[in-house]
């Protein structure tokens, strides 16, 4: 067991480093504005086909204010006996750094993706991130009003001014409206 001991620490730096080569070598180098994609016309078309847009489950792909970032969601999940489980909703975050697209960031999804009209924070249905340096902290709740049983909040964005505006699935598809007072 001594002699392994050696041998397993001297390999921990090389499986640490190949562990975050391969977080990028999933995805193509992409280079310029918009993702090296064309920019949208007055049709829909998938984004980034084979790279964004694939066979399989993606969903939200947002642009953050100023264009240097994009964030969508995909499904981790490991698929396991005849009824599929395992679904894992993951967003990846890509930056744009000396004109090539980079992914930095994977987390999992808590709620639909919606960044504030400023960039500074970005909004999971009744949570959220604030931007912390070239990051984001970790998920905060916002507050007793929202982490209620009785709502279910997929999508919620803030306007500037502080507005939320919201869904509510365990109410039928309400829509609702909270602003700040005072």
């Amino acid at each position: 067991m001594k002699s392994i001991l050696p041998l397993m620490l001297a390999l921990a730096p090389v499986l640490i480093v190949s562990g975050n080569s391969s977080a990028q070598e999933e995805f193509p180098i992409l280079k310029g504005p918009y993702m090296g994609q064309k920019p949208p016309g007055m049709v829909a078309e998938p984004f980034a086909p084979g790279v964004i847009s694939k066979e399989g489950w993606e969903l939200e792909g947002v642009f953050a204010p100023g264009m240097k970032e994009f964030y969508f969601t995909i499904d981790r999940g490991i698929y396991t006996g005849p009824n599929k489980t395992g679904f894992r909703p993951t967003v990846i975050g890509f930056r744009q750094e000396n004109n090539v697209w980079k992914k930095y960031i994977e987390f999992p999804r808590e709620g639909e993706l919606v960044l504030s009209p400023d960039g500074k924070r970005m909004h999971m249905a009744e949570g959220y991130r604030d931007r912390i340096g070239d990051g984001w902290s970790e998920r905060k709740s916002l507050g007793p009003m929202f982490d209620r049983e009785d709502w279910g909040i997929m999508r919620l964005s803030a306007s500037a001014k502080g507005t939320y505006v919201f869904d509510d699935y365990k109410s039928n598809d309400l829509i609702r409206i909270s602003t700040l007072r005072g």
